[in-house]
């Protein structure tokens, strides 16, 4: 679940589940959420996953170390654009603040 930014939140339901419940655009489904014990590790793009991987050790350290509800933050950021050049300069933006250690993507590019 995310935050909506007018508290409540939305989710986002993919379409092999929504074919596994016979559910399409607009229909209306019951469902139970739970808590999660631990906060998940989030799926690093590969383009963000590239990056890390060529970026020096320290900053590897760094992403190693923070929380993955922060890392969790850093690939929504990168992931919230559908711009090439855009997700582009997040990349190189999140390689470059992960490398002075801060936890979250805090800018506007």
């Amino acid at each position: 679940m995310e935050p909506d930014g007018r508290r409540g939140h939305w989710i986002r339901v993919h379409e092999t589940l929504q074919r596994a419940a016979g559910l399409g655009s607009g229909d209306t489904a019951e469902v139970t959420l739970e808590v999660a014990p631990e906060w998940p590790e989030p799926d690093v793009p590969d383009d963000l996953a590239a990056a890390l991987a060529e970026a020096p050790a320290k900053i590897r350290a760094v992403w190693e170390d923070i929380t993955p509800m922060a890392r969790w933050e850093w690939v929504r950021w990168v992931q919230a654009t559908r711009n090439p050049q855009t997700r582009q300069r997040r990349i190189e933006v999140s390689i470059s603040k992960v490398s002075r250690q801060p936890t979250r993507p805090i800018a506007t590019v």
